[in-house]
């Protein structure tokens, strides 16, 4: 990790230092309205300041598309190499997430192949399948919980296309595990000081038996995808067959391990939280929810959709984009300086932690108007091509954007449109609680009126 700098800089605007242990509490307890609230009381850049300087590092968070710019591009200066992600980096591995330098370049260079957009593409029948064999057991007048709903679309789709088969009943332990470890780790990111990882709190050893479950399982499944022999399009399969077209090196057992349980938590977690919370916005702006119904049946009339219907379903994609720039699952990111540098004018001490929060940044009222109003018309192309790119980062943004970008918006754009095109669904405009871990997720049933169409 990088050498702390034992500075406050207090140039950098934010809470005093004698408030710091009361603000870390606010964080925890809800980090999202913490970081709204100081972004409007403090600007788009502020400072965390610790309790003791050469203990904990300075925490700075950047909320505006110039300082991401800054920060994201740069990852010389800027390096993945924060609390936050040295953390998930000993709970998740060092996979695609986590790794730096060559061992990251290397990894990059393996997998892109089997994320390109026709490899993907192959993907679309088993998101159809995985919506709509769930709309299927819908009542055709009654009640549903839609985050519940929204993980079962992702599991059914996640064990397709990373696993190959319907393996949903062995997934559901994992991400028991993965929910336990993600809450965890962000737990110690985001705390002033951390107990050694040994230490036998209760913290560290729910986590030690999560991560346990964690390498038992998904070793298992990628046991049965390396012993089988045959090369198929299952994500798995396509990692135990990679090569790296520079080295010509393949992947080792541990490797295809990190990479699987770094797909899997990104698509399931990210995945079913998306749908979820469009569904939820789509479920009190009916206008738009029969705009989509009225495309669906446009597009693909009373039969499945397929991959080649993606092209036309462009309300149902603004709808899936608005609703990621409300409730990005990947709230925040985190980086960690390695040399003095700056941020939209205010210097940055070397070994200083910078969190971007993307939650912040697509509420940004200098970056977007009304912010808190849903409106998918902000994603027409005309209006995307006059607002900074850095204003709308739902899978980051510089050289470590997700590399499932796409794979995750064809599951989420297809899967709204398969669901809306079955059922009306009605809900509440309330605010649905979260918790937060490596993504949000809502911490409470997302209940929702669905009725046939």
């Amino acid at each position: 990790m990088t050498p702390l700098r034992a500075t406050t800089s207090v140039d950098i605007p934010g809470p005093p230092t004698s408030r710091t242990l009361a603000e870390y509490r606010a964080l925890r307890t809800d980090g999202l309205s913490w970081v709204e609230a100081r972004r409007a009381q403090y600007g788009d850049i502020f400072a965390l300041r610790p309790p003791l300087a050469r203990v904990a590092p300075l925490f700075v968070f950047a909320c505006s598309p110039s300082a991401v710019r800054s920060a994201l591009p740069d990852p010389a200066t800027f390096p993945k190499d924060s609390p936050g992600y040295e953390e998930m980096a000993t709970s998740l591995g060092d996979g695609l997430l986590t790794s730096q330098g060559e061992r990251w370049k290397a990894q990059r260079r393996t997998l892109q192949p089997l994320f390109t957009r026709k490899r993907v593409a192959a993907y679309g029948d088993a998101f159809v399948d995985a919506a709509s064999s769930v709309v299927a057991d819908w009542p055709t007048d009654g009640r549903v919980d839609l985050d519940r709903q929204m993980q079962l679309v992702s599991l059914r789709s996640v064990s397709a296309t990373l696993f190959g088969t319907d393996v949903t009943d062995q997934v559901e332990p994992i991400v028991e595990a993965v929910d336990t470890v993600s809450a965890l780790l962000v737990k110690r990111g985001t705390s002033p000081i951390r107990l050694p990882r040994w230490a036998p709190v209760p913290d560290n050893l729910r986590r030690r038996a999560a991560e346990e479950e964690l390498t038992v399982r998904i070793d298992d499944l990628v046991r049965g995808a390396r012993t089988s022999g045959v090369q198929t399009d299952d994500l798995v399969s396509l990692l135990v067959h990679a090569t790296d077209p520079e080295t010509g090196e393949r992947l080792s057992d541990v490797d295809i391990r990190e990479q699987a349980l770094v797909h899997f938590v990104a698509g399931y977690d990210t995945t079913s939280t998306a749908m979820t919370f469009t569904l939820h916005l789509l479920g009190h702006h009916k206008d738009w929810q029969d705009r989509i119904r009225e495309e669906v049946r446009g597009v693909a009339g009373d039969r499945p959709l397929t991959t080649d219907d993606v092209a036309g379903l462009e309300v149902t994609r603004r709808c899936v984009d608005e609703a990621l720039r409300l409730h990005p699952s990947a709230y925040v990111t985190s980086r960690s300086t390695t040399a003095d540098t700056e941020l939209d004018g205010h210097p940055i001490p070397r070994g200083t932690v910078v969190a971007t929060s993307f939650h912040a940044l697509h509420r940004n009222p200098g970056a977007w108007d009304d912010p808190s109003r849903f409106d998918p018309d902000r994603f027409l192309p005309e209006r995307v091509a006059e607002r900074d790119a850095y204003a709308y980062l739902p899978f980051g943004g510089g050289p470590r954007a997700c590399i499932g970008s796409h794979f995750a918006l064809l599951e989420a754009t297809l899967g709204i449109a398969t669901i809306v095109a079955a059922r009306e669904v009605t809900t509440r405009p309330v605010r649905v609680p979260v918790t937060l871990g490596v993504t949000q997720r809502p911490s409470a049933p997302v209940g929702a009126e669905v009725r046939a169409v």
